[in-house]
């Protein structure tokens, strides 16, 4: 009984995950098409890997119709007047084939403890100790 139950949890686990995977998949491929990827163009293919890159994106939950992403760039994600994220919505249930919606959440801590910019010894100084 046990053994089946570890089963049935390993079973519900690895679907969640296949269905985590293919929305992350899904919101590259949003990014691929916006960049307007025809054939083999190399430069945007790299444009597209750098926007999703640059994101930041640490977590994607997916529970019932709701997709949670945890991201250290939540703006460049919602984009101007929150259009991005509304095209984003709409292609995500275009192709998931249901009605979905997308919480946004900043990733505050992976964003303080990796910089954007480098920084110099000097500038962390003054920084940290106000000097």
């Amino acid at each position: 009984m046990l053994i089946t139950i570890k089963r049935f949890i390993q079973d519900i686990s690895s679907k969640k995950d296949q269905k985590v995977r293919n929305i992350a998949q899904l919101i590259g491929l949003y990014y691929v098409k916006l960049a307007g990827l025809s054939g083999l163009d190399k430069m945007k293919y790299d444009k597209a890997r750098e926007d999703v890159i640059s994101l930041g994106v640490t977590k994607i939950e997916f529970r019932g119709t709701v997709v949670t992403i945890t991201l250290i760039r939540p703006g460049l994600l919602i984009g101007r007047h929150g259009k991005n994220i509304d095209d984003l919505t709409e292609y995500l249930s275009k192709q998931l084939r249901q009605k979905i919606s997308i919480n946004i959440i900043e990733d505050k801590i992976i964003g303080w403890l990796i910089p954007y910019e480098p920084y110099f010894d000097a500038d962390l100084d003054s920084a940290l100790f106000g000097e």
